[in-house]
Parts: structure tokens; C-alpha cells; sequence
């Protein structure tokens, strides 16, 4: 069983580890008012040391098409890449996704999310930190809208079954996680999400990189 959850889990991690959780996702987030919500080092290397494997995602808004422009895409990958490298130590080859956590149109991926995800690319592209793989979290529209374009490596299906193209992304088989309903488990509020056993993993690491020096 794979989950995320924006609340801190190294308290839980025995519990979650007997519950037969296997990989945790968590939070990278350039502006919250939650800050448990982001991952640290600390916590990265607890969730590894009880033998489970993490992966992350980037979300500050991302809730209105306003939450989407090349502009705040190129801020977002730039914030994301660092504190990846820099603050967390994740190894080079790995994920981060970004979330797209609403049912977005047509007309708001063509519009915001595709300049949006064509920055990310840009800053991935730029060496300023090492190369790591883009992923989406969203409905079926904007999934298969960026695979199509080349923009990301792996999608993370939204649980909202009536949002756009659920079903018929689903049945695609594209996607490498498929995210469940809420619920508690070891006293957190977490999503439980499946991994498609046909895909070649979901990004997720193992070990962390020592950070660079200050």
C-alpha cells in the first residue's frame, strides 16, 4: 500500500509499517500555511530507515486555473528542484510531481497547465540541480493532455471518479498511481493509492544524497 498524507509520519511510521504501508508520499510546497505539510530531511530518513520507500509532491495552490501560468510553473520548478537537492538530499532519477488538484477544462490546460508544465521542463532542462523526473497529479483530461505532450514521465490519477476522463484515462493504463478515498490510518488523515503493476515504478527513492555543503 502506497500513501500520502500532508501530515508529519514519523510518529506513525511503526504503526503504518505493520499496517502494510510500503511507500509514503509526501509534500514539497513553495507557500502554505501548514508547514507540517513539507517534508524534511529528518522525516525523509525515518520513512526510509522503516523500510519504506517516499515520494513526493510539489503543491502550493494549484486549486484555480489561477494557480497556473509559465510564470508560476518556472517558480514552482525552481523552489521544488532546490529544496529537493539542496534541503531533502533526493537522488537524481527520482520524481516530483506536480499537483493539478482541481477538475480542470480543456481550455485550462491548453491555456495555463501546458505553459505551466512546459516552465517546469525548462528549469528541469537548465542543470542548475540534478535532473529529476516530472510527474502530474490530476484528472484524466490533464494527464493525458501532458503525457501526449511529452511534458511528464508518470501520472497520479486523481481518486475524484467524476472528474473529467476519469474512467477512460483508468482504462488506458497510463497511469502509474491510481489515489483512493480518504481515510485514517494510525491516527493521520491519508489517501491510499494503488500502483499500476504494469508500469516500470512511480518515481519513488530508496536513499538520500549527503547534502551539499553550505
Amino acid at each position: 500500500m502506497i500513501i500520502d498524507t500532508n501530515r508529519r509520519t514519523t510518529p506513525q511510521l511503526a504503526c503504518l509499517r505493520e499496517a502494510g504501508t510500503t511507500g509514503v508520499i509526501r509534500y514539497y510546497a513553495r507557500a502554505t500555511s501548514q508547514p507540517e505539510k513539507r517534508l524534511v530531511r529528518e522525516e525523509a530518513q525515518a520513512i526510509l530507515a522503516a523500510g519504506m520507500s517516499v515520494g513526493v509532491v510539489h503543491e502550493a495552490a494549484g486549486n484555480a486555473p489561477s494557480a497556473f501560468s509559465s510564470t508560476i510553473g518556472e517558480a514552482d520548478a525552481t523552489y521544488a528542484f532546490a529544496y529537493a537537492a539542496r534541503t531533502i538530499g533526493q537522488p537524481a532519477g527520482s520524481a516530483i510531481y506536480f499537483a493539478v488538484d482541481y477538475d480542470c477544462s480543456d481550455d485550462d490546460v491548453t491555456n495555463a497547465i501546458i505553459p505551466h508544465f512546459r516552465a517546469i521542463a525548462a528549469v528541469a532542462a537548465s542543470g542548475a540541480t540534478p535532473r529529476y523526473a516530472i510527474g502530474a497529479y490530476g484528472n484524466g483530461l490533464v494527464l493525458r493532455r501532458l503525457l501526449a505532450e511529452k511534458l511528464v514521465a508518470y501520472a497520479w490519477l486523481s481518486q475524484s471518479t467524476g472528474f473529467r476522463e476519469y474512467q477512460s484515462f483508468l482504462d488506458s493504463g497510463a497511469w502509474v498511481l491510481r489515489q483512493g478515498p480518504a481515510r485514517t490510518l494510525c491516527s493521520i488523515g491519508v489517501d491510499g493509492n494503488d500502483a499500476n503493476p504494469k508500469a516500470a515504478g512511480w518515481g519513488a527513492f530508496t536513499t538520500l544524497d549527503p547534502l551539499p555543503a553550505p
